[in-house]
């Protein structure tokens, strides 16, 4: 299990901008996260209303980064596009009314 620390560590996005917690687990084709930063009142996706559900699209873009990281067996952050977002159906549509970590 990896934490923020070593999260952090493997990806890009620095401060409140690394939203992910922990590494659960990870193989050569999966990764799982757990994340609490999205019921944070300065989490900094957070709009007027709430955190909306495309916020998170920006914690599965950083979950995969640290899962490239990981694969590589790479220990240093380095910068990545997501080109291409499609096919998405929320289920909700804020997430900071999720109660539970994901």
């Amino acid at each position: 299990m990896l934490g923020r620390a070593e999260i952090a560590a493997r990806i890009p996005q620095a401060g409140r901008m690394c939203l992910l917690d922990r590494v659960l687990g990870w193989d050569e084709r999966h990764i799982e996260c757990a994340a609490e930063s999205h019921r944070d009142a300065d989490n900094p996706l957070r709009e007027r209303g709430g955190l909306p559900v495309w916020a998170g699209v920006e914690y599965a873009a950083q979950a995969a980064a640290v899962h490239g990281a990981l694969v590589a067996a790479n220990a240093q952050a380095r910068a990545g596009v997501l080109a291409k977002v499609s096919n998405l159906v929320p289920v909700c549509e804020w997430l900071d009314r999720v109660a539970s970590p994901w």
